[in-house]
């Protein structure tokens, strides 16, 4: 993949006319820029359109976030027309829905306290409140399943995950 995305660079006729500057690139993914692992050497003075703000990844040689505030620009995630066409109709009325609060991710013990959270395991605390009855919690449900949870519900979980940023957050709002 680097290598696809190096060459594409290199053949943009007006990339180096400007280092780069005048030419924008957008990462929707949860890696943003480093799925380009070549980006810092490449495209380092581009501007980045993302959903992400800050590091997340699995290589640990990148200690550095990609995004920079002064030339990128931070974008929301991207909900298609059907989901929110699924999301508003299975949504009920307040005083219909069964449950108080749900949240649809993992919360298996292993995830342990997120590093951003100052060691508050948030993930925990929605497990044990779902041992106990009070959420509802659940992971790997079709989109209609849960979009039909969500909108049975009075409150939605998005505690942070490995990114800046949650589809579900937007889906919430629905």
């Amino acid at each position: 993949l680097d290598s696809m995305y190096k060459e594409m660079v290199r053949s943009l006729p007006y990339f180096g006319r400007n280092h780069g500057r005048d030419h924008i690139f957008t990462f929707g993914s949860g890696m943003s820029a480093n799925v380009f692992r070549s980006w810092r050497e490449e495209i380092p003075e581009s501007i980045f359109l993302t959903p992400e703000t800050w590091l997340f990844n699995d290589f640990p040689d990148q200690s550095e976030p990609c995004f920079n505030t002064w030339k990128d620009i931070a974008i929301p995630g991207y909900l298609h027309r059907h989901e929110i066409l699924s999301l508003v109709s299975q949504a009920k009325p307040l005083s219909e829905r069964r449950h108080l609060a749900v949240f649809l991710g993992r919360t298996d013990p292993s995830r342990g306290p997120h590093p951003a959270t100052g060691e508050a395991d948030v993930r925990g605390a929605i497990r044990r409140l779902h041992e106990e009855g009070k959420v509802f919690v659940a992971q790997n449900l079709s989109i209609p399943e849960m979009h039909g949870v969500m909108g049975d519900a009075r409150f939605c979980f998005v505690p942070k995950g490995k990114s800046a940023w949650s589809l579900r957050f937007y889906e919430a709002l629905f």
